[in-house]
């Protein structure tokens, strides 16, 4: 486990401090020991160095090697969805669960029911390559992306969470809706910020198994022109030994 870095540790005192000061005191402990790491992607308008080759970012076209096929599902080719240079989570990838280098590439269907994680070890050449003849909506528009540490919350009503009573309504109201409104503010597909790690924060709030992982999420994004279903976030979930073992092939989505 990395050290946290000053982000993280101003994130911590603000969580515990809202723990105790609505009634969790008792509790502290036990919260304080399900936060998790995790690593935003907020999109921006984009600029050239954001569509270099091999740079983060949020729509557009990827970067592929060039003897890749680009992956296709039932209904033709898949989307491009993000592109994240690992070496730039890595500072905050605290549990080191993630490559610590290479390019991370998703795609998914137009419905989110097929997602697609793929792993560029550094080194590979990488060519950008234009969205297939026959795929079933144009590119996303292209963003630029502000990568952020976090430390996540698990959702109540999740496994994760074993308060009952006034102490789950008193994290549900006074503790998780306001931190989950202080990272992800807004009305759904403002707010443009993408995830790896961390809890996932779906519209079952008990989507995500207590021995999985989130691998990433990508949200509906009016920057990106991007929307999943009703303005929803889709999250591709792991059991954790195959993220650690970078099984990316075997995902569980949920929204």
């Amino acid at each position: 486990m990395k050290p946290e870095t000053r982000e993280h540790e101003a994130q911590r005192q603000a969580i515990l401090q809202r723990i105790d000061e609505h009634g969790l005191a008792a509790r502290r402990d036990v919260l304080a020991a399900m936060l998790r790491p995790a690593v935003a992607l907020k999109t921006r308008p984009v600029t050239d160095d954001d569509l270099a080759v091999g740079a983060t970012r949020v729509g557009g076209e990827p970067d592929l090697p060039h003897d890749l096929a680009w992956p296709v599902g039932e209904e033709g080719p898949l989307l491009f969805v993000l592109q994240v240079r690992l070496r730039q989570v890595e500072p905050f990838d605290l549990e080191g669960l993630l490559p610590a280098d290479g390019l991370l590439s998703v795609f998914a269907d137009a419905f989110a029911r097929d997602v697609r994680v793929m792993h560029h070890p550094p080194g590979l050449p990488l060519t950008r390559r234009a969205t297939p003849t026959g795929s079933p909506r144009p590119p996303f528009r292209a963003c630029g992306v502000e990568v952020l540490p976090e430390l996540h919350l698990p959702p109540p009503g999740s496994d994760f969470v074993e308060l009952t009573g006034d102490e789950l309504d008193a994290y549900w109201d006074d503790v998780w809706l306001p931190w989950r409104e202080s990272i992800r503010p807004g009305p759904a597909g403002e707010c443009g910020i993408h995830q790896l790690l961390g809890y996932a924060v779906a519209e079952r709030l008990e989507a995500q198994g207590v021995d999985e992982e989130v691998l990433v999420g990508f949200d509906s994004d009016d920057r990106a022109a991007m929307q999943w279903g009703d303005v929803h976030c889709v999250w591709a979930l792991i059991p954790r030994e195959r993220l650690v073992a970078r099984a990316f092939g075997e995902l569980r989505v949920e929204m």
